[in-house]
């Protein structure tokens, strides 16, 4: 009888905009990792008109776009339950503008599906585009290693400047849980690390706690320590400083003709 808010791309012209779902099948727009940053939209006013009603909302963002939306709501609801996300940064829509414009050049059609981190080795940060070509569908795989997005997203290059000096690191966001790449998960729990995918769960609140509770039964989990989870997660606590060659990228990112 709830409902959930997050990132999901949008048909057709794959930009990242916050959404609604109600269903199964709509929660699965919302899953997996969106590399861009997500336009919110009218979400704010559409879960308070929910929250409002009397409805179970979950929203889920960035830890600044948590703190907007605490900021919009003005005070706390018993049937909202806030989830963020260990933020790396997120990069100018510019480049991922440019970055789908030059697959779909190369792939000699449209997008019609984009998988990131979902289909293979999760460590490796895997993308997969499907493209809708005149003469046969074609796919484009990559990773971390030589896809140049996620090359530019790793180094910073691509980040807005105000990700630089972020206001909600150290968990300031507000939210009751906060989800995260359990990075270093072989150090302490090997058994655990089969390269599809551990998550770090910070709970704030009580009502996080209850949340976890709710769900213990359907997931396997156990107790670790922040302190281990923040060795492989330095963006938890630490802003990033700017790379030298973020003002020169940022510079000709507009004038490639192959990104």
């Amino acid at each position: 009888g709830g409902i959930v808010f997050g990132a999901g791309f949008e048909a057709n012209t794959w930009r990242v905009v916050h959404k609604s779902a109600e269903t199964l099948e709509q929660l699965d727009e919302l899953r997996g990792s969106k590399y861009v940053q997500s336009d919110t939209g009218g979400t704010f006013k559409e879960a308070k008109a929910f929250l409002d009603s009397g409805r179970n909302v979950l929203y889920s963002g960035t830890p600044c776009q948590i703190a907007a939306l605490k900021k919009f709501l003005g005070r706390d609801y018993n049937s909202l339950l806030i989830v963020d996300l260990i933020c790396h940064g997120v990069p100018t829509p510019l480049a991922w503008d440019k970055y789908l414009k030059t697959r779909e050049e190369k792939g000699g059609g449209k997008i019609s599906k984009a998988t990131l981190r979902r289909y293979c080795n999760w460590k490796e940060y895997s993308i997969k585009f499907e493209l809708a070509s005149p003469n046969s569908p074609t796919i484009y795989k990559s990773n971390r290693w030589y896809d140049p997005y996620f090359i530019s997203f790793i180094a910073f290059w691509s980040l807005r400047k105000v990700c630089f000096k972020c206001p909600f690191r150290n968990l300031k966001s507000g939210a009751d849980i906060t989800l995260g790449d359990y990075n270093n998960i072989s150090e302490l729990h090997p058994e655990m690390d089969d390269d599809k995918g551990s998550s770090v769960v910070i709970v704030s609140s009580q009502k996080g706690i209850e949340a976890m509770k709710n769900v213990a039964i359907d997931v396997i989990s156990f107790e670790t320590t922040l302190s281990h989870v923040i060795k492989a997660n330095p963006s938890i606590i630490h802003n990033h400083k700017i790379p030298r060659v973020r003002k020169t990228f940022l510079r000709q990112l507009p004038l490639c003709q192959d990104f």
